[in-house]
């Protein structure tokens, strides 16, 4: 589509102000289609919508759907192409626009992008991408203020994908140029940090595709959505990815002592301690050595108000503990739960052993010290 097209499809959104129109609407339609998308099978899934076209069964709008293909290929002149299709035929796609954006600023065509984001936006509200763009194209347009909006309000919505670290990676650039060194040191390490979480997740969502009952895999990608969870953003969303992962795990081996006690944590998040305790218990069991279940089994047991049943604990957990740092962290729980328990001279004790032994994890042991006449 040339400019001047543009410029009068443009013009005809203003005048005549194009009902929205949504393409996820005809995914019913086009399963295969979505699902090879969704699973990075850009080549399959344009395959589906050409044996879609030559069977007569594909749906006004399967455009977008193409283009989406294309853009995941790299072919972005062809997806480019699909989506000025797709906007003949659905003027009021909004994320068309988005995307056609995004083609035209990979292809060096600046100008033209911007009006597809001037369109975009009016027919695309909930379509945090668009915004994402935009910060693309006030930063290759130097713009600064402009693109430092665009991309905090993306990560308004968005927190963890690899678009995220995009985002943060243009805020510590803008930061860096705005003479906010701490700032753009923060946001480049989330980038990096994202970087990083995207490729674990990545390739164990491949392992998974490849072989179902691939277990690391399933405890790896676990793992990696409680990160987040601690990391990012405590959202529900991640313990329930987390534990779909985790319950894999443990349908094929039921005492797997890590799964065990991450399936714990996620039920401490949740606020259902009990069962917490009794994974924990079942992780100890399966692994007598594991210090960290009975540390997460005295943990549960306190927060229940059981400070006698959490020491049993402690002590056992201090008992096989071998690194400084753990055994500091146990020592440290030990203390507050003797002085929770009425015990203030052994507790006492252990925060002077904190002290002397693993000054790292010390934390206010010197106050407790203080407080209880040491």
């Amino acid at each position: 589509m040339g400019a001047l097209c543009l410029a009068l499809l443009l013009a005809a959104c203003r005048e005549h102000a194009p009902a929205m129109w949504d393409p996820r609407s005809i995914e019913p339609s086009i399963p295969e289609v979505v699902a090879a998308l969704r699973r990075g099978e850009a080549q399959v899934a344009l395959q589906a919508i050409d044996a879609r076209l030559l069977a007569g069964t594909a749906p006004e709008g399967c455009d977008h759907y193409r283009g989406l293909a294309l853009a995941d290929l790299g072919r972005s002149a062809e997806a480019l192409a699909a989506f000025e299709r797709e906007l003949v035929v659905h003027p009021g796609n909004g994320r068309a626009h988005g995307m056609a954006a995004d083609m035209l600023l990979e292809l060096g065509r600046l100008d033209e992008a911007r009006a597809h984001i001037e369109a975009g936006r009016l027919l695309a509200t909930d379509f945090p991408y668009m915004v994402l763009v935009a910060g693309r194209v006030a930063l290759q347009s130097a713009d600064d203020a402009l693109a430092q909006d665009a991309y905090s309000t993306y990560l308004q919505a968005d927190r963890t994908s690899a678009q995220a670290a995009e985002a943060h990676y243009a805020l510590s650039q803008i930061a860096a140029r705005a003479g906010d060194p701490a700032r753009a040191a923060e946001h480049a390490r989330t980038s990096e940090y994202l970087e990083r979480v995207n490729q674990y997740r990545n390739h164990y969502l491949q392992r998974l595709a490849d072989d179902p009952a691939d277990t690391e895999a399933a405890l790896g990608l676990a793992m990696i959505q409680l990160d987040l969870f601690r990391e990012v953003q405590p959202d529900p969303h991640y313990l329930a990815l987390a534990e779909e992962a985790l319950q894999e795990v443990l349908a094929a081996q039921p005492a797997h002592a890590t799964a065990l006690l991450d399936l714990g944590f996620v039920r401490s998040a949740q606020g259902r301690q009990e069962e917490a305790l009794a994974l924990y218990m079942q992780a100890a069991a399966a692994d007598p050595g594991h210090a960290g279940a009975r540390r997460n089994a005295g943990l549960a047991a306190a927060a229940l108000g059981r400070p006698e049943e959490a020491l049993v604990w402690f002590e056992q957990a201090l008992s096989v503990a071998s690194a400084p740092a753990e055994r500091g962290r146990i020592l440290y729980d030990l203390a507050r739960g003797l002085e929770q328990a009425g015990r203030p001279a052994e507790a006492l004790s252990r925060y002077r052993e904190l002290v002397a032994t693993a000054p790292g994890e010390a934390r206010d042991a010197a106050e407790r010290i203080a407080a209880l006449g040491g």
